[in-house]
């Protein structure tokens, strides 16, 4: 979990701009945040429940768009009766090195980590993933040393991938994507971490399909999450 804190500071204060304070027993960004980012993520379980319903009211207050979320780090909240749909019901997961599958990455798929302007903007546009800001992320030196771009390649084209955030002693994994059903993604971009960085604990959340993914290349499912969406705020 402060992994995932660490990563929505990263993007959500230091790249676009959205001052961070701690209220409410979590993290709460004050201004718009990039899609798919919440603007609170709570890191108190006990605090973060007595505080809920001064949460929902204070974020409003902030004049957010419709739609922000909140990431209910110990699916605790029940914002249900103050205007929030619950849109996901996750997990948190971990796996260390020993844990991971030992997949052998086949003969016709590449690995590349990117860190260059080129890779990195090739990356976003296969994933279709555009929270990063390419600019302000080569222009942020905490940003490019900690994370990293994964490419798995198959015939010269990015066919799936995922971020890493290197924090202290864990390695975040976010943002997996595949374009190639034929792949087995999550075995693959495992090895190719092991590989690169050993043994270091993997953590993120998923759900769904990603998460039975995930745990079938070896993440343990840690603990229940869940993200809320708002559906009463300003348009």
């Amino acid at each position: 979990m402060a992994d995932n804190v660490a990563w929505c500071t990263l993007i959500s204060s230091e790249l676009n701009n959205s001052p961070s304070v701690s209220r409410f027993g979590g993290v709460l960004f004050r201004r718009r945040v990039p899609a798919y980012f919440p603007n609170y993520i709570s890191t108190d379980c006990d605090v973060a429940a007595r505080k809920q319903c001064g949460l929902a009211d204070e974020l409003r207050s902030l004049g957010l768009p419709a739609g922000f979320g909140i990431k209910d780090s110990y699916a605790n909240l029940d914002l249900s009766d103050q205007g929030f749909r619950c849109a996901i019901e996750g997990q948190w997961i971990a796996s260390s090195g020993e844990q991971l599958s030992d997949t052998r990455i086949p003969p016709d798929v590449s690995i590349l980590w990117l860190k260059e302007r080129h890779g990195i903007e090739a990356w976003i546009q296969s994933s279709g993933i555009t929270a990063i800001d390419v600019d302000r992320f080569l222009g942020s030196p905490r940003a490019v040393r900690s994370v990293a771009f994964i490419a798995l390649l198959k015939a010269e084209r990015i066919q799936a991938g995922a971020i890493i955030n290197a924090n202290e002693r864990v390695l975040g994994i976010s943002n997996v994507f595949s374009l190639a059903p034929e792949l087995d993604v999550w075995p693959l971009l495992t090895a190719a971490i092991r590989r690169r960085v050993g043994h270091d604990l993997l953590v993120g959340w998923e759900a769904g399909e990603a998460l039975e993914a995930a745990q079938a290349a070896g993440f343990e499912a840690v603990h229940p999450m869940r993200v809320w969406i708002d559906e009463r705020g300003q348009r």
